[in-house]
């Protein structure tokens, strides 16, 4: 069995044990949930992000892709199982970082497959696969800047995307030291990457991977002097936690 096929397995039977939003009554043989819709439409809506790499980001096609769609992908697989091999049709829907688990909770999109960070808030409202990968806030900064821990940000601007936990870290952390940071958000990554680019903000603070995601992005497209104006990412975190993602379904409600 292969590691995607074991994830996805893993990923839908712990959601049908804590949320039934896959459960099938054995007794009766009655679909419900999210298992039950797909097999009425003989659909999956699949959110995805833009510019989460490696996760959930268009390619130069403007094709989604990236690990959480292939992870996926193989949990589609798994639910065609589950129907007796139906065909599904995918179909895939751009979320942000502020829409993506209200979509999951009205029932637009089917799964939310980007990265996703699971809270005790959240919980309420949505379901949540298993983790697979674990990741910290960090800071962006350009090479030359001086900032070289969070103890640095007080009086500066610093860019978050909207939605995230990162923002809700900084802006305790600015309350709890008071350090009067002045954060700015936007609608995803590459947004709050080109306030940072433009001199607009002092530091971007977001995931880990995800900024490294970015750097080697620029780095690809950029010209020989443009890769010298180097990014880097400070050693330590906004955040005393360290998170993780997770693939987000809908919360089925008794």
């Amino acid at each position: 069995m292969s590691l995607w096929r074991y994830l996805a397995g893993l990923i839908i039977a712990t959601v049908a044990a804590t949320s039934q939003a896959w459960t099938q009554d054995t007794s009766v043989g009655a679909l419900s949930g999210t298992l039950k819709k797909i097999k009425d439409t003989g659909t999956i809506t699949l959110g995805y992000r833009e510019s989460s790499l490696p996760f959930s980001y268009l390619n130069k096609r403007a094709q989604p892709i990236g690990y959480s769609l292939d992870l996926c992908r193989e949990i589609v697989e798994e639910a065609s199982t589950e129907l007796d091999g139906m065909d599904i049709k995918v179909t895939l829907s751009p979320v942000t970082s502020a829409d993506r688990l209200v979509r999951v909770k009205t029932g637009e999109i089917d799964l939310e497959c980007g990265s996703t960070t699971s809270n005790l808030q959240r919980q309420k409202d949505v379901a949540f696969s298993p983790i697979f990968f674990v990741a910290g806030t960090k800071l962006m900064v350009p090479k030359a800047s001086k900032i070289t821990t969070y103890r640095d940000l007080a009086a500066k601007t610093v860019v978050v995307t909207a939605g995230t936990t990162n923002e809700a870290a900084l802006r305790t952390l600015s309350d709890k030291g008071k350090l009067g940071i002045n954060v700015v958000t936007e609608r995803d990554h590459a947004e709050s990457f080109a306030v940072l680019e433009a001199g607009k903000a002092d530091a971007f603070a977001t995931d880990d991977v995800l900024l490294y995601g970015i750097i080697a992005i620029q780095l690809s497209r950029s010209s020989l002097t443009a890769r010298l104006r180097a990014w880097r990412l400070t050693d330590d975190s906004p955040s005393s936690t360290t998170g993780g993602f997770y693939v987000v379904c809908r919360l089925a409600r008794r």
